[in-house]
């Protein structure tokens, strides 16, 4: 019954939801976009990465390197782990 949000891990509150490819199947990290940015969750509707980003790639820099590829412009992009830190 998709009026029952009780039924729900996720709340169908994001305008994008995309699973990453990783060798955690039972708990990837979702790239989703949120009043127009872009942050990642876990499966739980934890936010692991705020949402601030105009862009996170969806490539394959989560999967080999366990790194997002981010902006906040659109020209500029760069690395973030999972805690939000820059490299």
């Amino acid at each position: 019954n998709p009026s029952d949000r009780s039924q729900f891990a996720i709340y169908p509150d994001y305008q994008y939801l995309y699973i990453m490819e990783g060798d955690d199947v039972a708990n990837p990290m979702i790239v989703a976009t949120y009043n127009d940015k872009f942050g990642v969750i876990d499966v739980n509707n934890k936010i692991v990465i705020p949402f601030e980003y105009s862009d996170i790639k969806r490539n394959y820099s989560w999967k080999l390197g366990k790194m997002f590829e981010v902006t906040k412009d659109d020209k500029n992009y760069y690395y973030i782990d999972s805690d939000n830190r820059s490299y």
